[in-house]
């Protein structure tokens, strides 16, 4: 273990020391993609919070009466 850490400190050490500029060009479909994933990451959210909230909900929820008809459509 102790060899590992020996080797990635100095390679770390080396590689930030020796940073240039990268000089990149942003392009405006960049914005775009950028706002595009963050859209898809709240809706994803919502989603996902939509889903375990209705198991959350089942899980507490009332228990249907026994004395009640069933209501299974057919009248």
């Amino acid at each position: 273990m102790k060899s590992i850490v020996h080797a990635v400190i100095p390679g770390a050490v080396f590689s930030v020391g020796f940073v240039t500029p990268a000089l990149a060009y942003l392009d405006p479909g960049t914005g775009s993609i950028l706002l595009q994933g963050l859209f898809a990451a709240v809706v994803g959210g919502l989603v996902t919070i939509k889903l375990y909230w209705a198991k959350v909900k089942s899980l507490f929820g009332s228990k249907p009466d026994e004395n009640s008809p069933a209501q299974d459509g057919s009248s």
